[in-house]
Protein backbone atom coordinates (compact mmCIF):
# COMPACT_ATOMS: atom_id res chain seq x y z
CA UNK A 1 0.00 0.00 0.00
CA UNK A 2 1.48 3.38 -0.96
CA UNK A 3 2.51 5.78 1.78
CA UNK A 4 1.71 8.85 -0.30
CA UNK A 5 0.55 9.77 -3.81
CA UNK A 6 2.53 12.50 -5.59
CA UNK A 7 0.79 14.69 -8.16
CA UNK A 8 3.23 17.62 -8.48
CA UNK A 9 4.60 16.67 -11.93
CA UNK A 10 3.11 15.00 -14.98
CA UNK A 11 2.41 11.35 -14.30
CA UNK A 12 1.38 9.32 -11.29
CA UNK A 13 3.99 8.52 -8.63
CA UNK A 14 3.43 6.77 -5.34
CA UNK A 15 5.74 6.48 -2.36
CA UNK A 16 6.50 3.04 -0.91
CA UNK A 17 9.09 1.67 1.50
CA UNK A 18 12.14 0.04 -0.07
CA UNK A 19 12.57 -3.61 0.86
CA UNK A 20 16.22 -3.54 -0.23
CA UNK A 21 18.78 -1.07 -1.61
CA UNK A 22 17.33 0.28 -4.88
CA UNK A 23 18.89 2.55 -7.50
CA UNK A 24 17.23 5.23 -9.62
CA UNK A 25 15.27 3.96 -12.68
CA UNK A 26 15.00 0.34 -11.52
CA UNK A 27 11.86 -1.62 -12.29
CA UNK A 28 10.29 -2.64 -8.97
CA UNK A 29 7.64 -5.07 -7.77
CA UNK A 30 5.45 -5.10 -4.67
CA UNK A 31 6.60 -7.88 -2.35
CA UNK A 32 4.41 -9.85 0.05
CA UNK A 33 5.34 -7.44 2.84
CA UNK A 34 4.03 -4.42 0.82
CA UNK A 35 7.56 -3.14 0.36
CA UNK A 36 9.05 -2.62 -3.11
CA UNK A 37 11.99 -4.66 -4.35
CA UNK A 38 14.00 -4.81 -7.58
CA UNK A 39 12.02 -6.51 -10.34
CA UNK A 40 13.25 -9.35 -12.52
CA UNK A 41 11.95 -12.25 -14.63
CA UNK A 42 10.78 -14.26 -11.62
CA UNK A 43 8.37 -11.57 -10.38
CA UNK A 44 7.45 -9.69 -13.57
CA UNK A 45 3.71 -10.18 -12.96
CA UNK A 46 3.98 -8.25 -9.66
CA UNK A 47 5.81 -5.21 -11.16
CA UNK A 48 4.23 -1.91 -10.11
CA UNK A 49 6.42 0.69 -11.80
CA UNK A 50 9.83 2.34 -12.15
CA UNK A 51 11.78 4.13 -9.41
CA UNK A 52 11.99 7.85 -10.16
CA UNK A 53 13.27 10.80 -8.15
CA UNK A 54 16.01 9.07 -6.16
CA UNK A 55 19.27 10.87 -5.41
CA UNK A 56 22.52 9.39 -6.75
CA UNK A 57 23.53 6.33 -4.82
CA UNK A 58 19.94 5.06 -4.50
CA UNK A 59 17.96 4.33 -1.35
CA UNK A 60 18.55 1.87 1.47
CA UNK A 61 16.16 -0.77 2.75
CA UNK A 62 13.39 0.86 4.78
CA UNK A 63 13.73 4.27 3.13
CA UNK A 64 10.82 5.83 1.23
CA UNK A 65 11.08 5.49 -2.55
CA UNK A 66 9.07 7.16 -5.35
CA UNK A 67 7.64 4.79 -7.96
CA UNK A 68 6.34 6.10 -11.31
CA UNK A 69 3.20 4.17 -12.22
CA UNK A 70 2.09 6.25 -15.19
CA UNK A 71 4.20 8.76 -17.07
CA UNK A 72 7.58 9.20 -18.76
CA UNK A 73 10.80 8.11 -17.07
CA UNK A 74 14.22 8.81 -18.62
CA UNK A 75 17.15 6.49 -17.95
CA UNK A 76 15.56 3.04 -17.60
CA UNK A 77 18.31 0.51 -18.42
CA UNK A 78 17.80 -2.01 -21.25
CA UNK A 79 18.87 -5.62 -20.87
CA UNK A 80 18.45 -6.23 -24.62
CA UNK A 81 18.06 -4.00 -27.67
CA UNK A 82 14.70 -2.25 -27.81
CA UNK A 83 12.97 -0.14 -30.47
CA UNK A 84 10.56 2.79 -30.20
CA UNK A 85 7.04 1.50 -29.54
CA UNK A 86 8.17 -1.88 -28.19
CA UNK A 87 6.32 -3.11 -25.12
CA UNK A 88 8.76 -3.53 -22.24
CA UNK A 89 8.75 -6.14 -19.48
CA UNK A 90 11.05 -6.76 -16.51
CA UNK A 91 14.34 -8.48 -17.32
CA UNK A 92 17.04 -8.88 -14.66
CA UNK A 93 18.29 -6.58 -11.91
CA UNK A 94 15.60 -3.92 -12.48
CA UNK A 95 16.23 -3.66 -16.23
CA UNK A 96 13.77 -3.93 -19.11
CA UNK A 97 13.57 -6.06 -22.24
CA UNK A 98 11.11 -6.04 -25.16
CA UNK A 99 8.05 -8.28 -24.83
CA UNK A 100 8.90 -11.48 -26.66
CA UNK A 101 12.64 -11.46 -25.79
CA UNK A 102 13.72 -13.87 -23.08
CA UNK A 103 10.21 -15.16 -22.45
CA UNK A 104 10.79 -18.81 -23.21
CA UNK A 105 8.17 -20.85 -21.45
CA UNK A 106 5.71 -17.99 -21.86
CA UNK A 107 5.21 -18.23 -25.63
CA UNK A 108 2.66 -20.96 -26.29
CA UNK A 109 2.52 -20.87 -30.11
CA UNK A 110 3.90 -18.88 -33.01
CA UNK A 111 1.86 -18.53 -36.17
CA UNK A 112 2.42 -16.37 -39.19
CA UNK A 113 2.03 -15.63 -42.87
CA UNK A 114 4.46 -15.41 -45.75
CA UNK A 115 3.31 -12.65 -48.08
CA UNK A 116 4.70 -12.61 -51.62
CA UNK A 117 5.41 -9.12 -52.96
CA UNK A 118 5.11 -10.63 -56.45
CA UNK A 119 4.95 -14.10 -57.98
CA UNK A 120 2.98 -17.21 -57.12
CA UNK A 121 3.25 -20.66 -55.68
CA UNK A 122 2.17 -23.39 -58.13
CA UNK A 123 -0.19 -24.90 -55.56
CA UNK A 124 -0.44 -25.48 -51.84
CA UNK A 125 0.92 -23.19 -49.15
CA UNK A 126 4.07 -21.08 -49.40
CA UNK A 127 6.45 -22.00 -46.58
CA UNK A 128 9.94 -21.11 -45.40
CA UNK A 129 12.42 -23.99 -45.71
CA UNK A 130 15.86 -23.18 -44.22
CA UNK A 131 15.43 -19.54 -45.17
CA UNK A 132 14.27 -20.20 -48.74
CA UNK A 133 10.70 -20.02 -50.04
CA UNK A 134 9.06 -23.29 -51.03
CA UNK A 135 5.56 -24.58 -51.79
CA UNK A 136 3.98 -27.57 -50.14
CA UNK A 137 3.43 -28.79 -53.72
CA UNK A 138 4.65 -27.29 -56.97
CA UNK A 139 7.25 -24.55 -57.50
CA UNK A 140 7.44 -20.92 -56.37
CA UNK A 141 7.88 -18.72 -59.46
CA UNK A 142 8.41 -15.06 -60.22
CA UNK A 143 9.02 -14.01 -56.61
CA UNK A 144 10.61 -10.57 -56.35
CA UNK A 145 10.41 -10.44 -52.56
CA UNK A 146 8.45 -11.45 -49.51
CA UNK A 147 7.86 -10.53 -45.89
CA UNK A 148 6.82 -12.59 -42.93
CA UNK A 149 4.24 -11.62 -40.35
CA UNK A 150 4.76 -13.50 -37.07
CA UNK A 151 2.11 -13.54 -34.38
CA UNK A 152 3.23 -15.08 -31.08
CA UNK A 153 0.57 -16.23 -28.66
CA UNK A 154 1.63 -15.53 -25.09
CA UNK A 155 0.70 -17.57 -22.06
CA UNK A 156 -2.02 -16.16 -19.83
CA UNK A 157 -0.92 -13.15 -17.81
CA UNK A 158 2.20 -12.17 -19.73
CA UNK A 159 0.56 -9.16 -21.41
CA UNK A 160 -0.33 -7.89 -17.93
CA UNK A 161 3.41 -7.91 -17.15
CA UNK A 162 4.02 -5.06 -19.62
CA UNK A 163 5.58 -2.09 -17.81
CA UNK A 164 5.23 0.37 -20.66
CA UNK A 165 6.44 1.36 -24.12
CA UNK A 166 9.87 2.44 -25.26
CA UNK A 167 9.87 5.99 -26.61
CA UNK A 168 13.35 5.70 -28.14
CA UNK A 169 15.64 2.88 -29.20
CA UNK A 170 18.48 1.58 -27.08
CA UNK A 171 20.98 -1.24 -26.92
CA UNK A 172 21.78 -3.54 -24.03
CA UNK A 173 23.08 -1.48 -21.11
CA UNK A 174 21.80 1.87 -22.39
CA UNK A 175 19.28 4.09 -20.64
CA UNK A 176 16.12 5.05 -22.53
CA UNK A 177 12.90 7.00 -22.14
CA UNK A 178 10.01 4.75 -21.19
CA UNK A 179 6.32 5.61 -21.07
CA UNK A 180 5.19 3.69 -18.00
CA UNK A 181 1.67 2.37 -18.67
CA UNK A 182 1.33 -0.74 -16.51
CA UNK A 183 -0.34 -3.52 -18.48
CA UNK A 184 -0.23 -1.75 -21.84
Amino acid sequence: MPLHIITEKAGIKKVYKAGEAIAQHCVVYLSDSDWVKIGDVTNRLAVIGVVDGVKSGGVASGDPVRVMQFGVVSGVICDAAILPGDRAIAARSGRITPLGVGVSGYVTTVSGYINLLSGTGASGNVVLDDGALACTSGVVSGVAGYYITVQPTFASGLREAVIGRALVSGGAGSGIQLLVTLGG
